[in-house]
């Protein structure tokens, strides 16, 4: 089996950031490739893919591997981790805001 990791965001072309980021992640989690995902992929094919995604992982060796890199997961659906993204970036930027924190600060 292959296996494959999944990047998505508003990525157009994919810059270094991204390449760097994805490759990290292939290298730790012993990934055969990354497969870049843009906003704006069909929904149909966005289900396939977090489909694919959650089952992979609750696979008990990705499960142990993931552990022992300290990343948590959970399968969620698309809607699920846009709320939780939504949510995250609302709590670090009051975060940010409130500490004062400038780019090249």
């Amino acid at each position: 089996m292959r296996r494959i990791g999944l990047f998505g965001g508003t990525f157009d072309p994919p810059h270094l950031g991204h390449l760097v980021l994805a490759e990290w992640a292939r290298v730790r989690l012993r990934l055969d490739r990354v497969v870049f995902v843009p906003a704006g992929t069909p929904s149909d094919i966005v289900k396939k893919l977090n489909a694919g995604l959650n089952e992979v992982l609750r696979q008990p060796d990705i499960v142990a591997r993931l552990k022992q890199l300290n990343i948590e997961s959970r399968a969620n659906t698309p809607d699920e981790f846009r709320a939780f993204m939504a949510a995250e970036t609302a709590k670090w930027a009051k975060v940010v805001r409130e500490a004062g924190i400038k780019l090249g600060s």
